[in-house]
């Protein structure tokens, strides 16, 4: 009796320690990770657990498949008879529904069918945690991380698609929770909390004619057996009133997978890179008869154009996409993967060569599960979310450079070209777009309407301008479908040199008709004269050689008498007299040159051509009719 119960002491005390066994061919690892905690689970009373010192399995596939379970036994036959179900941890793991049963000297062969975990489990639940370096060959300081360069990933035709560099650091920790009643799984869980990604794709596509290429899929590790798993979680379990340790066989494989495919209508070579760093939230969860996803990324994504050649009506799609699937006793399970997605697509007019380039990077993770091996009566899930996407496009925007407010002369070409610049939405030159500007008013010309930019973005033609009328010249740029891009248009304006011309006065300071004091003076008693002026009217008349101003004015004269202390004590009746004041003038590219009537010295007053027809001097603005 005293044995006995040392015996169950023993045992109770195993299941404190939770012995993950980790194998790859004939190489054992073993680790200690988070003890499963949950409610003690219960066994059905049927549950046979396999004890592999006791009984050797048969993995012979195509035994294995057909669901025969054959067991070379030492000592008393086991008994093991139709209805029960075996579990157990040998191969990759096992719960199978027996219905037949025959003993043949020291072996056992058994008939069974697939059972599921709700089978095995009467009520109850546990939990345990994996993380990505239990699903590595090699351990990593943290998690996984894999690099591969410059691989040909497809060369057919007139297509080659090269991976230049393909990184992922990944290091979620993967969170499993079951529970179970009498009606099947109860709670289910598959998750990675706080877990990071890091990655990036550099990739180049090449295509020396008018190509299409279907999706295509293909992982991108080298030893992908390295990246796969085997574990056996023991889990404390009451059967039939005692504690045993049952065995949740699990396999984990990770992959790198590349997806691509493309549609291409012309010679074209595209390098992109696309770099991505994470930390997310994903994972399902069962629970009150439904499924919910668990999500959340936090996500900063860089996109960079290094190589383009050609333009072309083409769409291009990759993905890299680390998945992490596992298998439970044998059977498929949870999975789930996040991928770095890439759209890159591009558009050409014609005759006109106008075309544009977009790329689109964004996260697409997934997690689901495959549920038969969890319980039959449920339907598989999966869920997807995607990240807000990053875009980037070209030729995104014009922009002014140079040229803009010259002044020159009518009918003459301007000393500066005028000059715009194209660039992409990373604010990035662009060459080889088409550019074209466009006279919109005062009959000049432009040397050329339409070219390409340059190796720096830029594009510029000479202006002459017209004769008459305001100087305008719009220049604009667009996409392969005909639309604008951001900018457009960039508008330049010029003023002519030549004053010649007949101009009106449509402005003076102080106002046109407003009254201004000449003078007032005030030394005590006594008379004086005050005088006031006004501007009625103007006129500039401009020949080649000089010109003329033209002021009509009105004088106001008042006879006004002062006491000593400066106070008005007669103001006799106003005086008018209107005149014309006519002053005539030269004129180089900036002044006036007027002589004083009275002193005959020369005055000079500078002039601002405000527009093509309208200039600012004396303090007046006139306007050429």
């Amino acid at each position: 009796m005293i044995k006995k119960l040392l015996k169950l002491v023993v045992l109770f005390t195993a299941t404190l320690l939770l012995i993950v066994s980790c194998s790859k061919n004939d190489d054992e690892e073993t680790t200690t990770p988070e003890t499963p905690t949950s409610t003690v689970p219960v066994l059905e009373d049927n549950v046979k657990i396999i004890d592999q010192t006791k009984l050797q399995l048969d993995v012979t596939p195509t035994k294995i498949d057909e669901g025969i379970y054959q067991f070379t036994f030492t000592g008393t036959a086991p008994t093991i008879k139709s209805g029960d179900l075996i579990v157990g941890d040998q191969g990759e793991g096992f719960i199978r529904n027996v219905t037949a049963s025959k003993v043949d000297g020291n072996i056992i062969t058994l008939q069974t069918t697939q059972a599921s975990m709700a089978d095995l489990f009467k009520e109850g639940g546990f939990n345990f945690s994996l993380n990505m370096n239990d699903l590595t060959e090699k351990k990593a300081a943290s998690g996984f991380s894999y690099t591969i360069t410059n691989r040909s990933i497809y060369q057919e035709g007139p297509l080659s698609i090269v991976l230049n560099k393909g990184q992922i650091d990944f290091d979620p920790n993967w969170f499993f929770d079951f529970k179970f009643n009498k009606t099947g799984m109860t709670f289910f869980e598959l998750s990675a909390k706080n877990a990071k990604l890091n990655g990036e794709l550099t990739a180049t596509v090449t295509a020396a004619q008018a190509t299409t290429l279907v999706n295509k899929s293909s992982s991108i590790l080298t030893n992908p057996k390295a990246f796969t798993k085997e574990h056996t979680i023991w889990v404390p379990a009451v059967l039939l009133g005692v504690t045993v340790l049952v065995p949740v066989r699990i396999v984990a494989k990770l992959d790198l997978i590349l997806d691509y495919s493309a549609t291409i209508n012309a010679a074209i070579t595209r390098q992109t890179t696309f770099t991505s760093t994470n930390t997310f939230n994903l994972g399902i969860q069962y629970a009150n008869g439904q499924w919910n996803d668990i999500n959340s990324f936090s996500t900063v994504n860089k996109f960079t154009l290094s190589q383009r050649t050609g333009n072309a009506k083409a769409t291009i799609n990759l993905a890299l996409t680390p998945k992490v699937s596992f298998r439970l006793y044998n059977q498929a399970g949870p999975y789930a993967s996040v991928s770095l997605m890439e759209q890159l697509s591009g558009a050409i007019a014609s005759p006109s060569l106008d075309w544009d380039f977009k790329a689109d990077v964004w996260l697409k993770a997934t997690a689901g599960v495959e549920i038969e091996i969890l319980d039959f009566d449920k339907l598989d899930y999966n869920k997807s979310i995607e990240t807000e996407k990053l875009f980037y496009t070209t030729p995104y925007k014009i922009e002014s450079v140079s040229g803009n407010s010259q002044v020159g002369e009518a009918g003459k070409q301007l000393s500066n070209p005028i000059k715009v610049r194209i660039i992409d939405n990373l604010e990035k030159i662009q060459s080889n777009v088409p550019v074209y500007f466009k006279v919109e008013s005062g009959g000049g010309s432009v040397q050329t309407s339409s070219i390409m930019t340059d190796e720096n973005g830029f594009a510029q033609t000479t202006w002459k301008l017209g004769t008459s009328g305001e100087q305008v010249v719009t220049v604009s740029a667009k996409k392969g479908d005909g639309t604008n891009i951001l900018g457009v248009p960039v508008t330049f304006t010029a003023l002519f040199k030549s004053l010649i011309g007949t101009w009106t006065l449509i402005s003076a300071t102080p106002a046109i008709g407003t009254f201004v004091p000449d003078y007032i003076q005030c030394v005590g008693n006594g008379d004086i004269v005050m005088e006031e002026n006004r501007i009625n009217s103007g006129q500039m008349i401009v020949t080649k050689d000089g010109g003329q101003i033209i002021f009509n004015s009105t004088q106001k004269y008042n006879n006004i008498t002062y006491d000593d202390k400066c106070k008005v004590t007669q103001d006799s009746p106003d005086t008018f007299t209107e005149g014309t004041d006519n002053a005539a003038f030269t004129y180089d590219e900036k002044s006036f040159f007027i002589k004083d009537v009275e002193s005959g010295t020369i005055d000079t007053y500078s002039y601002t051509l405000l527009s093509a027809n309208k200039v600012s001097v004396l303090g007046c603005v006139f306007e050429r009719k």
